[in-house]
């Protein structure tokens, strides 16, 4: 602002001399006032030369002022890059600290995840030897129970070996028992068509065959004495007599025949002749005793 204030009082000074040195110039001349204005003039053209170097001085020193400036700006700016770089330099501190707090956290985290990882590795191996020994196990039983299998194969080949031959022996039970039933039927016919009552005893004297003619005789059904002993059966005949025979016939004695007084199923006293005979299989062992009862004559009723 001052050297503003000083260029104008200098171009006003010039502007004076000017106007001074054309009043000098419309005065008379004499030689004092041609030296006067000499003296002026050579002081005008110096203080024009010290205008100038004047003029080159406050240039200069614009220059510098505007130097100055510069400078100042590029402090300031430099200040300002200072403090971008502060400002960068902290944030950059705490956006570092931030993320080693974050590192830390993470570290952590992948530590706890570690150990978790761990635990669970070692949950995970003790299933597997779990599951490793099941395995065994099952692969144990598998084994046994293929041997197991084979047994049962083995005995189920048999079974159908065993099923076969009793499927043949069933047959030939079948027929076997077909010309038993033949042959009792036969049997049956036979004591059926025999004049007296027959009755058929094993070898502990129980009663195998009662015919019809000796449930005429004595009264008793079939049913009724089927499986009975015989010399416990309470009819008209007086079988304890028979004992000693009947135990003969099972001895090997072949024959035995005796007549007993009795009293049939009418209550009417009669002879009874009754023989005995060994019952043989085969002609070889005996199986048992026929005893053949026959009435001879009528008595008169018992009153």
């Amino acid at each position: 602002m001052n050297e503003d204030k000083f260029s104008q009082q200098i171009i006003l000074l010039q502007q004076h001399l000017v106007i001074l040195h054309k009043y000098l110039l419309a005065i008379d001349s004499s030689p004092l006032q041609a030296l006067i204005l000499q003296q002026i003039v050579l002081a005008t053209a110096a203080f024009e030369d010290f205008c100038f170097v004047l003029e080159d001085l406050l240039v200069a020193h614009e220059e510098l002022s505007q130097s100055n400036e510069r400078l100042a700006a590029m402090e300031s700016d430099r200040q300002d890059m200072n403090q971008s770089r502060q400002f960068q330099v902290q944030y950059s501190k705490q956006r570092l600290q931030l993320l080693n707090e974050q590192l830390r956290a993470t570290v952590e985290a992948l530590a706890k995840s570690d150990r978790a990882l761990e635990n669970k590795n070692h949950d995970w191996l003790v299933v597997n030897e779990h599951l490793q020994s099941a395995i065994a196990q099952i692969k144990t039983t598998a084994d046994s129970l293929e041997a197991r299998n084979e047994d049962l194969q083995i005995k189920s080949e048999q079974l159908d070996t065993s099923n076969e031959e009793l499927r043949l022996i069933t047959e030939k039970l079948r027929l076997s028992s077909n010309q038993v039933n033949q042959a009792n039927a036969f049997l049956k016919s036979i004591f059926t068509s025999l004049p007296g009552g027959i009755a058929v005893l094993n070898q502990q004297l129980n009663i195998q065959i009662w015919n019809p003619q000796a449930e005429d005789l004595w009264g008793l059904r079939s049913d009724e004495v089927q499986g009975q002993p015989f010399l416990n059966l309470k009819i008209g005949l007086p079988v304890e007599q028979l004992r000693q025979p009947i135990q003969s016939c099972l001895t090997g004695l072949e024959y035995h025949e005796e007549t007993l007084d009795a009293i049939n199923r009418r209550g009417r006293t009669i002879q009874c002749k009754v023989t005995c005979m060994p019952l043989f299989i085969l002609k070889k062992d005996i199986q048992g005793v026929i005893v053949l009862m026959q009435e001879l004559h009528s008595a008169m009723p018992i009153l």
